[in-house]
C-alpha cells in the first residue's frame, strides 16, 4: 500500500505514512460536519422509528432442553446430537439457532440444572440433576407455632437443678517395669 503512494520528493515511507494519516483525519472531520448538517436539530424533526418485531411466544430454548432431557430414559444421559434431534422433532429450528442451543446447554450446566456426564463445554452427554430439582419443604403452620410460643411465655420458669456434674477422674493404671 505504501509503495503505490507518491507523496513528493524525499518523503520516504515514513513521510508518506504521516501524510496518509493527516488526509484521513481531514476526511473524518469533514464527514462529521456533513453528518451534523444533515441531522435534525430537534426531536420533533427526527423520523419515527418503526416498530420492532414482537417476541415469539412459546417456551425458551432452555425449557425445551430440560423437557427433552427429562423425557429421555437413557441411564447415562442424552448426547448433544440426540438432544438436537429431539428439539428438531419438536419443531425447533436447530440449524438456524445452533449457537443458542449450545449456549443454553452450557448455562444449564453452570446453573446445575443439568449434569454433564461426559465431555466438556456443550459437547458430551447430559442428564437432569435430581439433587437440584427438589420440591421445597412446606413450613409448619404459623398459627400452631405462635400458640406454642404463647404457652411457653405463660409457663413459670423452671427451677435449676442443684446437682452438679462431677468431673471424671482417670483410673490409675499401674506402670509396667
Amino acid at each position: 500500500m505504501s509503495a503505490a503512494v507518491k507523496c513528493g520528493k524525499g518523503l520516504g515511507k515514513a513521510g508518506a505514512k504521516r501524510r496518509r494519516q493527516a488526509l484521513r483525519k481531514v476526511l473524518r472531520v469533514k464527514l462529521k460536519e456533513k453528518i451534523k448538517a444533515t441531522a435534525p436539530e430537534t426531536v420533533e424533526d427526527a423520523p419515527q422509528k418503526t416498530a420492532t418485531k414482537p417476541k415469539k411466544a412459546g417456551p425458551s430454548v432452555s425449557d425445551l432442553i430440560v423437557k427433552a432431557v427429562s423425557a429421555s430414559k437413557e441411564r447415562s444421559g442424552v448426547s448433544l446430537a440426540a438432544l438436537k434431534k429431539a428439539l428438531a422433532a419438536g419443531g425447533y429450528d436447530v440449524e438456524k439457532n445452533n449457537s443458542r442451543v449450545n449456549t443454553a446447554v452450557k448455562s444449564l450446566v453452570s446453573k446445575d440444572t443439568l449434569l454433564q456426564t461426559k465431555g466438556v463445554g456443550a459437547s458430551g452427554s447430559f442428564k437432569l440433576n435430581n439433587k437440584r430439582v427438589k420440591k421445597p419443604r412446606k413450613s409448619p403452620n404459623k398459627t400452631k407455632r405462635a400458640a406454642t410460643l404463647k404457652e411457653a411465655d405463660n409457663s413459670p420458669p423452671k427451677a435449676r437443678s442443684t446437682k452438679r456434674k462431677t468431673a471424671r477422674t482417670r483410673r490409675k493404671v499401674p506402670r509396667r517395669k
